[in-house]
């Protein structure tokens, strides 16, 4: 399990522990988890990665490593030898030695194709980090198609969920504070997104592992709800949860990554392919998240 300590990968960590004991992941930095025993420091499987991977012994690898995807993470080196050149190295390691391969992608990949593109749309990535998780998708197909791995590529929507970050991102900053009985500043209540409960995120890459077929080894598949969500109706949400007594304002400029339209995922394919749909409405996503219960 590649990046056991961020949200997404440390949420399927605890998942797949809580199954089985045969479970390692990797850490940025070390941890006092209870799961210690377990635990790999990522620098480590940069420098030394075919030694780990001799000492593990992995039938599969989960990435969830990514860099790039926050407002503050602008080392653009970082970002493609995190993105691009590690996953070369790993691809080229699970090939050799025969590991199935899931990577978490993104729905960036797409970049400003909005509305529902499938998988098979050209893609035109507007930024570094979309570009990098592009050319990680394209490296897939190739490792799925040309060199026969088991892999696959998800590509996720606006995951959220327990244990988030909280800097910089929409759906912590309306639980707290909301908590608070306020709104966290909004932007144009026409902006949408497809939320995706973390779970559900989760039970995307259990589906990937159990039920990819040879003929779509490589290939990506959009993981979201299908449905986008305005800033809008996330506030009146937010206003429902928390009993939050007066109206949201919505005057916070746009950013780079606010762009019109409606923006959500055309899941089709992970239905038909894998068997996965999403089952967390937000509402209910929100509740779990924050611990409210309304």
């Amino acid at each position: 399990m590649l990046g056991a300590g961020g949200f997404i990968g440390g949420r399927l960590f605890k998942m797949l522990r809580s199954v089985r004991d045969d479970v390692y992941g990797t850490f940025r930095h070390k941890t006092d988890s209870k799961h210690a025993t377990s635990v790999l420091l990522f620098d480590d499987l940069q420098q030394h990665a075919r030694a780990v991977i001799e000492a593990t012994k992995p039938s599969t690898i989960f990435d969830c490593i990514a860099y790039g995807g926050y407002i503050n993470q602008t080392d653009v080196p970082r970002i493609y030898q995190t993105n691009v050149t590690t996953k070369a190295q790993l691809l080229e390691l699970a090939s050799e030695y025969k590991i199935a391969y899931y990577h978490a992608g993104s729905s960036s990949e797409y970049g400003d194709i909005l509305d529902a593109p499938l998988e098979s749309t050209p893609r035109k990535p507007h930024t570094h980090y979309a570009v990098s998780k592009s050319a990680a998708s394209d490296l897939i197909q190739f490792f799925g198609k040309y060199r026969d791995l088991r892999c696959c590529n998800l590509r996720l929507y606006a995951v959220y969920g327990p244990n988030e970050p909280a800097t910089d991102r929409l759906i912590p900053q309306v639980i707290l504070q909301g908590l608070k009985g306020e709104y966290p500043p909004f932007v144009s209540p026409l902006i949408t997104r497809d939320f995706i409960f973390v779970d559900d995120v989760c039970d995307a890459f259990f589906c990937a592992a159990t039920r990819l077929e040879p003929k779509h080894y490589g290939e990506s598949f959009n993981i979201g709800t299908g449905y986008e969500t305005s800033i809008g109706h996330l506030a009146e949400l937010a206003k429902y949860v928390f009993g939050i007594k007066h109206d949201p304002v919505f005057d916070m400029p746009k950013r780079y990554y606010d762009l019109n339209g409606p923006w959500r995922a055309q899941p089709d394919k992970a239905f038909d392919v894998l068997g996965w749909a999403h089952t967390t409405p937000l509402l209910s996503g929100l509740r779990e998240t924050s611990g409210t219960h309304v």
